[in-house]
């Protein structure tokens, strides 16, 4: 008689023990594979419009698998360099997500670099550091950053431009050039205290990962 019981607890995987004939004989477990989970992350940065390059040793086999959209098995640092600078010459910014050190030559121009924290040492552009190797939160992170980008543009197109009160105290022909000067100056003043109130009301809902 083979007995198979469930050993996982609710929301794990499936942990199968096979006993035969009342002893355990052997524990299959289930799981998901990192490169799986890669595959899913790779998916989910593609539905929100980001095109993603695999490059290195294993990129052959992992890029088709993942569905990245440009595989480079045997790229060097410098072609990778042109590559990116090529890029940003047509207005598209390439971020680097690192699983190891980087060649301090690739993210001199780097917008933001990516990665676990012994893959971030030495850098001096912006990094987000990773807790832990997984890379499901990508995406998340990605959404993070248009919705506090949009947040902080919409609080920006809500106040009048500083420069325009300087214009109207100017055109303010009945008063000595003495007050318009204060009152221009105290407008300004008021409208830039508004837009720093708002923007850093909109920097401070965005969410973290």
């Amino acid at each position: 008689r083979v007995i198979l019981e469930d050993l996982a607890e609710p929301g794990e995987w499936p942990s199968l023990r096979i006993s035969i004939e009342g002893e355990p004989s052997e524990t299959l477990r289930f799981g998901s594979t990192d490169i799986a989970r890669l595959a899913r992350t790779f998916a989910r940065l593609r539905a929100l419009g980001i095109a993603t390059a695999v490059y290195g040793p294993g990129a052959s086999h992992v890029g088709p698998v993942v569905g990245a959209d440009a595989i480079y098995p045997d790229i060097d640092v410098t072609t990778l360099s042109r590559f990116r600078a090529e890029l940003k010459l047509k207005g598209y910014a390439s971020s680097l997500v690192a699983s190891r050190p980087l060649d301090p030559s690739l993210v001199e121009d780097a917008p933001v670099v990516i990665g676990p924290l012994n893959t971030l040492k030495g850098i001096e552009v912006p990094t987000i550091q990773l807790l832990g190797d997984s890379l499901d939160g990508l995406p998340e992170l990605v959404l993070a950053a248009r919705t506090l980008r949009l947040r902080v543009g919409l609080a920006s197109a809500r106040t009048i431009p500083t420069n325009l009160l300087c214009i109207l105290g100017a055109f303010a022909g009945t008063l000595n050039g003495t007050m318009t000067t204060v009152i221009a100056h105290t407008g300004v003043m008021g409208v830039s205290l508004i837009q720093g109130r708002r923007i850093r009301k909109a920097k401070g809902k965005s969410e973290v990962l």
